[in-house]
């Protein structure tokens, strides 16, 4: 019954596991949990036969008593690295959330353990969100070839700060391959700057986590160390777990996590007043007609059927999403229209354009652009693209939007996808 072991990493989006006998892994397995564990573990261990043992680790796993088959994660990634990678005294670990990197003497001791700031950048996840942002996928990346040459620069060590790079580097005319390649290059930077502090690696590394599939992030680690990695790096936590437990599996195992779990979620957590306004005025959202057309949000307010409109466009290209406005003359809204960016500007304003052009043709009027003016971090690549009357920053054309509507406005607090301002108005 010792010769079949199991091995469980729960992780805070992935949860790992191995199933070994005699000491050898037979089969490995990857889950993306969703916050669902009782269903992952239960696809896991209850489909199995025969008897086996059974060990955890991962940041979950910290919750559970004393008695449970629970084994510190930095134990788990020791004990693999002498399996795995007996030369090597360093193993640098890169998960969806958090990075580490572990020394070791002479002897294999532990000597060190390096870990990254609370913030999650230039980890799994946020690598993640960059590529979600550019609307890629790893099916479509792992085409690409890694380019050369001038390669940009991504601010790695704060997401708010990379998402601004990202539309930077777009707005400065680099293809998606050589964003993608300069965020990996970057990350790899943050993440050494991050745990080392200046100290110098000499001799192998062993790579642990996920990332060890991202061909973009080995190529630009191997230029800094001499990396070690197999098909195994990544589970290497669960093979530790299972190395290590003496546990025989039992029913009650999985009842004890749901019992855990339903414990976290009793906790109270304490809560400050919900915020209610008060000197603020609410905006009146009443318009004509409202629709959704090829992912665009439109509202008309006001316009008449076989109108001349005379009108100037707005346009405001956030990192999230981009907005469009058709003012009259006499300030008076038109239509406001309302559609994600997808780290696509262009395409953006492209789907933004062709709603115009269908429902002036299904409304029966004519539209007739008097003036352009672009906003938002994307305000300088779409006002070139599209020849714009006026670029503004968006700070400015808050105050002026703002008091237009409210003059008497002290105070305009302005939540984006990526930051928020604070603009006191004065004079």
């Amino acid at each position: 019954m010792d010769n079949k072991r199991i091995g469980i990493d729960i992780g805070s989006l992935y949860i790992k596991s191995v199933k070994l006998k005699n000491g050898e892994v037979i089969e490995k397995n990857k889950i993306l949990h969703k916050k669902e564990i009782i269903r992952a573990l239960k696809e896991i261990l209850e489909g199995e036969k025969e008897k086996f043992l059974v060990g955890f680790t991962g940041s979950i796993s910290r919750e559970f008593p004393l008695n449970f088959p629970f084994f510190d994660e930095i134990k788990c990634l020791s004990y693999s690295l002498k399996k795995f990678f007996p030369s090597s005294r360093y193993l640098l670990d890169i998960g969806s959330s958090s990075s580490k990197l572990l020394e070791f003497d002479e002897r294999g001791k532990l000597k060190n353990i390096f870990r990254n700031s609370l913030c999650a950048a230039g980890t799994g996840r946020f690598i993640d969100q960059q590529m979600e942002r550019l609307s890629l996928n790893y099916e479509e990346i792992e085409k690409w070839e890694i380019p050369e040459g001038d390669i940009p620069w991504i601010a790695s060590r704060c997401t708010v700060f990379a998402k601004t790079d990202l539309i930077n580097r777009q707005q400065e005319g680099y293809s998606k391959e050589k964003i993608w390649a300069g965020l990996l290059k970057s990350t790899v930077h943050g993440i050494l700057s991050s745990l080392l502090k200046g100290r110098k690696i000499e001799g192998e590394v062993a790579l642990a986590g996920g990332m060890v599939n991202n061909r973009f992030f080995l190529h630009y680690l191997k230029e800094k160390l001499n990396i070690l990695y197999s098909e195994y790096s990544q589970f290497l936590g669960a093979i530790g777990a299972a190395l290590l437990t003496d546990f025989e599996f039992k029913e009650d195992v999985i009842s004890i996590f749901e019992r855990i779990l339903k414990e976290k979620e009793k906790k109270k957590i304490d809560r400050n007043p919900e915020l209610i306004l008060i000197k603020s005025k609410y905006p009146d959202f009443k318009e004509l007609k409202e629709d959704l057309i090829d992912d665009v949000e439109i509202r008309i307010h006001k316009v008449n059927k076989k109108e001349n409109l005379k009108v100037y466009l707005g346009i405001d290209i956030g990192s999230t999403s981009t907005k469009g406005v058709l003012m009259k003359e006499n300030f008076e809204i038109v239509a406001d229209f309302y559609t994600k960016t997808k780290g696509d500007p262009i395409s953006a304003i492209k789907r933004i354009f062709e709603v115009i052009t269908k429902i002036k043709e299904k409304m029966g009027f004519e539209i007739e652009i008097l003036g352009c003016g672009t906003t938002g971090s994307g305000r300088k690549l779409i006002g070139k693209w599209i020849g714009a009357d006026l670029i503004v920053n968006e700070i400015t054309a808050h105050a002026k939007g703002a008091l237009h509507f409210y003059p008497e406005a002290e105070v305009i607090f302005e939540i984006g996808g990526q930051d928020s301002k604070y603009i006191r108005l004065k004079n």
